[in-house]
Protein backbone atom coordinates (compact mmCIF):
# COMPACT_ATOMS: atom_id res chain seq x y z
CA UNK A 1 0.00 0.00 0.00
CA UNK A 2 2.84 2.43 0.84
CA UNK A 3 4.41 1.76 -2.57
CA UNK A 4 1.16 2.63 -4.34
CA UNK A 5 0.77 5.85 -2.33
CA UNK A 6 4.38 6.83 -3.10
CA UNK A 7 3.88 6.06 -6.81
CA UNK A 8 0.74 8.21 -6.93
CA UNK A 9 2.47 11.07 -5.11
CA UNK A 10 5.46 11.01 -7.47
CA UNK A 11 3.15 10.82 -10.49
CA UNK A 12 1.16 13.84 -9.26
CA UNK A 13 4.40 15.79 -8.72
CA UNK A 14 5.63 14.88 -12.21
CA UNK A 15 2.34 15.84 -13.85
CA UNK A 16 2.37 19.19 -12.07
CA UNK A 17 5.92 19.90 -13.33
CA UNK A 18 5.44 18.62 -16.87
CA UNK A 19 4.69 20.98 -19.76
CA UNK A 20 3.27 17.87 -21.43
CA UNK A 21 0.67 16.21 -19.16
CA UNK A 22 -0.33 13.54 -21.67
CA UNK A 23 3.32 12.61 -22.25
CA UNK A 24 3.77 12.26 -18.50
CA UNK A 25 0.69 10.07 -18.27
CA UNK A 26 2.05 7.81 -21.06
CA UNK A 27 5.45 7.51 -19.34
CA UNK A 28 3.87 6.74 -15.97
CA UNK A 29 1.64 4.03 -17.46
CA UNK A 30 4.56 2.57 -19.41
CA UNK A 31 6.62 2.27 -16.22
CA UNK A 32 3.76 0.38 -14.56
CA UNK A 33 3.42 -1.97 -17.55
CA UNK A 34 7.14 -2.80 -17.83
CA UNK A 35 8.51 -4.03 -14.52
CA UNK A 36 12.04 -4.18 -15.96
CA UNK A 37 11.94 -0.42 -16.57
CA UNK A 38 13.88 1.41 -13.85
CA UNK A 39 13.73 4.90 -15.45
CA UNK A 40 12.33 6.56 -18.55
CA UNK A 41 12.72 10.13 -19.79
CA UNK A 42 11.21 11.63 -22.92
CA UNK A 43 13.13 14.45 -24.67
CA UNK A 44 11.11 16.52 -27.15
CA UNK A 45 11.08 20.16 -28.28
CA UNK A 46 7.93 22.06 -27.24
CA UNK A 47 5.38 22.73 -30.00
CA UNK A 48 5.72 26.54 -29.87
CA UNK A 49 8.47 26.55 -32.51
CA UNK A 50 11.34 26.26 -30.02
CA UNK A 51 13.90 23.77 -31.30
CA UNK A 52 15.51 23.19 -27.90
CA UNK A 53 14.80 19.67 -26.73
CA UNK A 54 13.88 19.35 -23.08
CA UNK A 55 12.77 16.50 -20.87
CA UNK A 56 8.98 16.74 -21.09
CA UNK A 57 8.15 13.57 -19.15
CA UNK A 58 10.14 11.46 -16.71
CA UNK A 59 9.82 8.98 -13.90
CA UNK A 60 12.08 11.36 -11.94
CA UNK A 61 10.06 14.61 -11.64
CA UNK A 62 13.13 16.76 -10.92
CA UNK A 63 14.47 16.06 -14.42
CA UNK A 64 11.40 17.52 -16.17
CA UNK A 65 12.24 20.80 -17.89
CA UNK A 66 15.99 20.11 -18.10
CA UNK A 67 17.58 20.74 -21.50
CA UNK A 68 18.88 17.79 -23.44
CA UNK A 69 22.66 17.42 -23.30
CA UNK A 70 24.92 17.60 -26.38
CA UNK A 71 25.17 13.78 -26.26
CA UNK A 72 21.38 13.53 -26.16
CA UNK A 73 21.11 15.87 -29.13
CA UNK A 74 23.49 13.64 -31.09
CA UNK A 75 20.94 10.83 -30.69
CA UNK A 76 18.19 13.20 -31.88
CA UNK A 77 20.06 14.86 -34.76
CA UNK A 78 21.85 11.81 -36.13
CA UNK A 79 19.15 9.25 -35.37
CA UNK A 80 21.63 6.98 -33.61
CA UNK A 81 21.37 4.97 -30.42
CA UNK A 82 23.60 5.28 -27.37
CA UNK A 83 24.24 2.54 -24.84
CA UNK A 84 25.86 2.89 -21.43
CA UNK A 85 26.52 0.69 -18.44
CA UNK A 86 25.79 2.56 -15.20
CA UNK A 87 27.60 0.67 -12.40
CA UNK A 88 26.53 3.08 -9.63
CA UNK A 89 22.82 2.60 -10.32
CA UNK A 90 23.31 -0.99 -11.53
CA UNK A 91 21.48 -0.24 -14.76
CA UNK A 92 21.96 -0.32 -18.48
CA UNK A 93 21.04 2.96 -20.15
CA UNK A 94 19.52 2.82 -23.63
CA UNK A 95 19.05 6.12 -25.51
CA UNK A 96 16.99 5.87 -28.68
CA UNK A 97 15.40 8.20 -31.20
CA UNK A 98 11.61 8.29 -30.88
CA UNK A 99 8.92 9.10 -33.42
CA UNK A 100 5.16 9.15 -33.67
CA UNK A 101 3.11 6.09 -34.56
CA UNK A 102 3.42 7.13 -38.23
CA UNK A 103 7.21 7.59 -37.94
CA UNK A 104 7.45 11.40 -37.69
CA UNK A 105 10.62 12.11 -35.64
CA UNK A 106 9.99 13.64 -32.20
CA UNK A 107 13.19 13.46 -30.16
CA UNK A 108 14.64 10.76 -27.98
CA UNK A 109 13.85 8.50 -25.08
CA UNK A 110 16.21 7.44 -22.29
CA UNK A 111 15.45 4.04 -20.79
CA UNK A 112 17.24 2.39 -17.89
CA UNK A 113 16.97 -1.35 -17.28
CA UNK A 114 18.26 -2.95 -14.07
CA UNK A 115 21.18 -5.37 -14.27
CA UNK A 116 18.80 -7.86 -12.59
CA UNK A 117 16.36 -7.63 -15.51
CA UNK A 118 18.78 -7.93 -18.44
CA UNK A 119 21.45 -10.54 -19.08
CA UNK A 120 23.66 -8.10 -21.02
CA UNK A 121 23.68 -4.68 -22.62
CA UNK A 122 22.45 -6.33 -25.83
CA UNK A 123 19.49 -7.78 -23.91
CA UNK A 124 18.86 -4.32 -22.39
CA UNK A 125 18.91 -2.83 -25.89
CA UNK A 126 16.27 -5.31 -27.07
CA UNK A 127 14.10 -4.57 -24.03
CA UNK A 128 14.63 -0.83 -24.60
CA UNK A 129 13.60 -1.13 -28.25
CA UNK A 130 10.44 -2.99 -27.23
CA UNK A 131 9.57 -0.32 -24.65
CA UNK A 132 10.29 2.51 -27.12
CA UNK A 133 8.16 0.81 -29.77
CA UNK A 134 5.34 0.34 -27.27
CA UNK A 135 5.46 4.07 -26.45
CA UNK A 136 5.65 5.13 -30.11
CA UNK A 137 2.46 3.20 -30.95
CA UNK A 138 0.59 5.42 -28.46
CA UNK A 139 1.83 8.75 -29.87
CA UNK A 140 -0.46 9.86 -32.69
CA UNK A 141 1.23 13.26 -32.96
CA UNK A 142 3.42 15.77 -31.15
CA UNK A 143 0.39 17.81 -30.10
CA UNK A 144 -0.97 14.78 -28.23
CA UNK A 145 2.05 14.83 -25.91
CA UNK A 146 1.35 18.40 -24.83
CA UNK A 147 -2.41 17.98 -24.46
CA UNK A 148 -4.15 18.02 -21.11
CA UNK A 149 -6.09 14.91 -20.14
Amino acid sequence: MALLVTHLAVNAQAINRSPAPKAQELVTKLKAEHKELRFIGLHVSPPAGDTTNIIIASTIPEKIGNKSSPGDMEVVNRGILRLKTQPLTKTYEVCLPIATAVNIPLGMVVIQISFDDATSIVDALQKGLNIRDDLQKKITGKDLLFAAY
